[in-house]
């Protein structure tokens, strides 16, 4: 959604069957919900808040929560550079 100069997005994983493009050999996170708020500042500064949920049968040490924003986050800046250098 849209709302001024904020955009979110919202996912989640998808249990019922596997996307064709995920390897057999990987696991997929067990998402419950993902929300992603870009709030933009400037045309050239974008602040990403991501607030992840995990499925209850995941267990996950604290610190590896603060990894997987990381990750996260570094798909989106590298995406971020990636729209910027076609143009």
């Amino acid at each position: 959604t849209i709302n001024g100069n904020c955009i979110n997005f919202a996912g989640t994983s998808i249990f019922n069957e596997r996307p064709p493009f995920i390897p057999n050999n990987v696991e997929q996170l067990p998402i419950d919900n993902l929300d992603i708020e870009c709030l933009v500042v400037s045309p050239h500064k974008v602040t990403l808040n991501f607030f992840i949920v995990f499925n209850n049968v995941l267990i996950i040490p604290g610190f590896i929560e603060k990894v997987m924003g990381m990750i996260v986050n570094k798909l989106f800046v590298r995406v971020k550079k990636f729209i910027e250098n076609v143009k």
